[in-house]
This record gives C-alpha cells, sequence and structure tokens, in this order.
C-alpha cells in the first residue's frame, strides 16, 4: 500500500488560497500512485476562528466538490480534515475521505478539542471513533490533539485496525512529544501510524513544526518530511503488523486482561 503526505504552509482564512496551493502537490504525488493522500488538520482555514462560521456554510461545500472532482480524476482518496457545519447546526473539525469514485467514503468530527487552541469555544466534539477500509488496509481516523489519548487508538487495533490516520496542525515548541506519541501509538499496537502536519507561520505568530512521518509497528520512522513545506510517497507493508502481533501477542494479552 502507498501513502502520500501534503506538508502544506497553510494561509489563515484562505481556504481557496490553499486549495490553489494544494492542488499542484497532490497532482504531483497523485503521479506515483498511491492508495491515499493527507492533508493537514484545518488546511483550509488554519486558526482563524473568526472566519469559521463563514467557511463552513459557504466556502467547504464547494471544497468538498473540487476534492470530489479531484480524487475521482486521479483515482487516489484524499483526506484533511476541515471545519464542517453538522446537520443540527453544530460546527466541527471533520476529517473526511473522499474516495477514487469521488464519492466521501468516511468521516470523523475531532473527539478532544485542544483548549489551548480555543477549539471548545467554536467546536462541537464528536462522539464516535471512525474505523474504514483505506486501500488494502484496515484504517482509523484521528485529529493532532487524539494522539495524546491512547485508548481510543487501543480500541480500533482490537477492532483490526492496521493502520492509523492522522491529520494535524502541531505547534512548537512541542515536536520531540509529537514525534514521541505518534511512535508510541505505532509501537504500542503494532500498527502502521501516517501523520501530515500543518508546517509554517500562523497569522498570529504560531509556528507549526511540521514533521509529518509514517512509523512503521516497530517504531521505524520510514518517512519524515522535516520542517519545510514539502510532500513525500512512501509504499507500507501491511503484512508487518500482521507479523508483529504473531510474534508478540500484544493485542490477545490486552483482551485477556479485560476478561478477567
Amino acid at each position: 500500500m502507498r501513502v502520500a503526505l501534503i506538508q502544506l504552509a497553510v494561509v489563515d482564512g484562505e481556504p481557496w488560497a490553499n486549495v490553489e496551493r494544494a492542488t499542484p502537490m497532490i497532482r504531483d504525488v497523485a503521479r506515483e500512485r498511491p492508495d491515499i493522500v493527507l492533508l493537514p488538520e484545518l488546511w483550509t482555514t488554519g486558526y482563524a476562528h473568526d472566519t469559521w462560521n463563514t467557511v463552513a456554510d459557504r466556502d467547504t461545500p464547494a471544497v468538498m466538490e473540487r476534492l470530489s472532482a479531484l480524487s475521482a480524476e486521479l483515482g487516489v482518496t484524499i483526506g484533511g480534515s476541515m471545519v464542517h457545519r453538522r446537520t443540527d447546526g453544530a460546527l466541527v473539525n471533520r476529517l473526511t475521505l473522499s474516495g477514487a469514485n469521488g464519492e466521501t467514503i468516511a468521516s470523523y468530527d475531532k473527539s478532544h478539542l485542544f483548549v489551548p487552541m480555543r477549539e471548545d469555544e467554536f467546536f462541537t466534539a464528536g462522539t464516535s471513533r471512525v474505523d474504514v477500509p483505506v486501500g488494502t488496509a484496515a484504517a482509523s481516523l484521528s485529529i493532532c490533539y487524539d494522539l495524546r489519548f491512547p485508548g481510543m487508538y487501543r480500541a480500533s487495533a482490537l477492532g483490526g485496525a492496521e493502520l492509523f490516520l492522522v491529520v494535524s496542525e502541531w505547534p512548537d515548541p512541542r515536536s520531540v512529544i509529537l514525534r514521541t506519541l505518534a511512535t508510541a501509538r505505532a509501537v504500542e499496537n503494532q500498527a502502521f501510524l501516517a501523520l501530515c502536519n500543518r508546517t509554517g507561520t500562523g497569522a498570529d505568530g504560531t509556528t507549526f513544526c511540521g514533521g509529518s512521518m509514517v512509523v512503521a509497528p516497530g517504531g521505524d520512522i520510514l518517512l519524515d518530511l522535516g520542517r519545510e513545506e514539502g510532500t513525500g510517497v512512501i509504499e507500507i507493508k501491511l503484512r508487518e503488523s500482521a507479523v508483529a502481533r504473531g510474534m508478540l501477542p500484544v493485542l490477545t494479552h490486552e483482551l485477556a486482561t479485560v476478561d478477567r
């Protein structure tokens, strides 16, 4: 299975500038025939809080149409999170996957809201994990701050997930923490983890640390995009997850503990 990451320097509050910036990058990596292309968290707006309501109503539906058309044209699944308006009127931070046939194959609303970036003032938290087939992988979706809550990853792994797809806007100076948590979630669950993070500097001066990566079940960093804007594509061998779980059946031991 092939995974592509688009580490974007987001322009805060300018959804169409970000779409135009990301589109040629998506086209470029699509030449390598990835099964999934990941964009960062809130990749159309960043933390431009005062734009979120307008963007959710006016721009997000049109961007989703653009992504669906691009996915169908290129024959790849594209994922990233944007501000969305739920049917009940609530604003959510939603990770969507636009499938290779142009349809939305999955969506996940961020369940752990990050108070230092005021997410709790604007967003309603999601209440459900989302596990979905992506390419040949049993995948699980999550967003940024979720990485600090290992229980949701373990629950997905116990359900069969072998690939965690994570989008984020993780700021400095916590880049070491990002790498540590991402590696831990992969190792403790004997799964692959693909993380796509924002880079660059926000309108308020916040710097984002990049460091988008793909981690193997044994903790090896297979791909690391560093701090600069850019892309990367890598092939992963999903069988490595099954082999690791066979050699050291951590998940079976977990179930045995739960059953006591």
